[in-house]
């Protein structure tokens, strides 16, 4: 990371911190993995990356859904998929969506579990825009 600093990669500064995230998380420390979601998730915005920002919220979900934490990883799921579909990422905005119904689905809110595996409209105000009928 420091030679990322060093050369300006704010990027890849970035993709690194979101590694650590990953490997700290894999240890079995969300708390500090979490943490480093959290700096590349800042350096993400300061660089206007949005796709960055998405993935960044999106593995913060998986990370908060893993802890049995379901408010805070839907709403990161959430903040990824509205970024997703600001961006047009189709793929990614499925993703998310899908891990939205499956958080639903742990909370025992099955009929909004539900619809969001039948897309234009997931409730609580959760909407894929451009989803099939």
């Amino acid at each position: 990371m420091p030679i990322a600093r060093e050369i300006g990669d704010r990027y890849g500064e970035s993709q690194l911190l979101g590694n650590l995230a990953i490997v700290y998380n894999e240890l079995g420390d969300s708390p500090k993995g979490l943490n480093y979601y959290n700096r590349a998730l800042n350096v993400a915005r300061e660089i206007g990356n949005k796709s960055q920002e998405a993935r960044h919220f999106g593995n913060m979900g998986t990370v908060y859904h893993n802890m049995s934490n379901l408010e805070q990883a839907l709403k990161h799921y959430s903040m990824a998929l509205k970024i997703d579909e600001e961006i047009g990422n189709i793929r990614d905005k499925a993703t998310f969506l899908g891990n939205i119904g499956i958080v639903y689905l742990n909370m025992g809110d099955y009929a909004a579990s539900d619809s969001c595996f039948k897309p234009k409209k997931c409730s609580r105000g959760v909407h894929l825009q451009s989803a099939p009928e």
